[in-house]
């Protein structure tokens, strides 16, 4: 009998440790606080297109590759520009569709250049308008700025929500707080501003004036940092 009972006792001690180990969750808060800044997009990018058409395959290739390279020489003699070709293809095409006509070669080259420099970038459109044509121009936010910035607003997001914590600590009457969870991100936008820019062909019947080059109109882009969480009021 009194195994048995010494039995039951030891049970009933273990199926009471489970409930007594349980963390007690009361008095949690939800809160979030944020920090926003606007910052010049410090970064111009231009995508150039060499385009040539033609009978001769190799031909319009050749024209193609010299004018490029053209473009990529001025590129090269400017440290403060960073270009590539980042695209090049040459396909046939069919005049009005029907294949039964001589096809016509179309080869086009793509070229990506961006600076911080805004000046040398725009001058370099005007130098190569009788080589290359802007396909489109955009303005962002280099990744030194941005992170530098968004380090800058953490420690305002964390800020402010500390301060949130301590305001309603006191508002509940309670002296302390502790820290139940914390996430932190951002929901800025990381793309490119694109901007108006009108195409500078090269063919040479297109040269009797000058194609005229955009003013660089970069604009600001707001970066914002988030934090959220939950306390315990102690």
């Amino acid at each position: 009998m009194l195994k048995r009972f010494l039995l039951i006792a030891t049970l009933g001690i273990a199926a009471m440790n489970p409930l007594s180990a349980e963390p007690l969750n009361y008095n949690i808060i939800t809160l979030s606080s944020s920090a926003r800044e606007s910052v010049q997009r410090d970064t111009m990018q231009v995508v150039f297109s060499i385009r040539e058409n033609g009978r001769d395959r190799t031909t319009v290739s050749n024209t193609v590759t010299e004018r490029s390279n053209r473009v990529l020489q001025k590129i090269r003699a400017n440290k403060a520009l960073q270009g590539e070709l980042s695209a090049r293809n040459i396909y046939p095409h069919y005049p009005d569709g029907n294949p039964k006509k001589a096809q016509i070669w179309q080869d086009e080259a793509r070229i990506t250049v961006r600076s911080k420099d805004f000046e040398a970038l725009t001058k370099l459109m005007a130098a190569v308008q009788n080589d290359a044509a802007v396909d489109s121009l955009a303005f962002t936010v280099s990744r030194d700025l941005q992170e530098k910035t968004r380090k800058n607003l953490t420690e305002s997001a964390i800020r402010n929500f500390r301060e949130q914590a301590q305001t309603i600590t006191r508002a509940l009457g309670s002296s302390s707080y502790k820290i139940v969870s914390l996430n932190i991100n951002s929901n800025d936008y990381n793309g490119y501003a694109y901007a108006a820019a009108p195409m500078m062909r090269a063919k040479a019947e297109y040269a009797g004036d000058a194609a005229p080059v955009p003013e660089a109109e970069a604009g600001d882009q707001e970066i914002t940092m988030n934090v959220s969480g939950s306390i315990q009021v102690q």
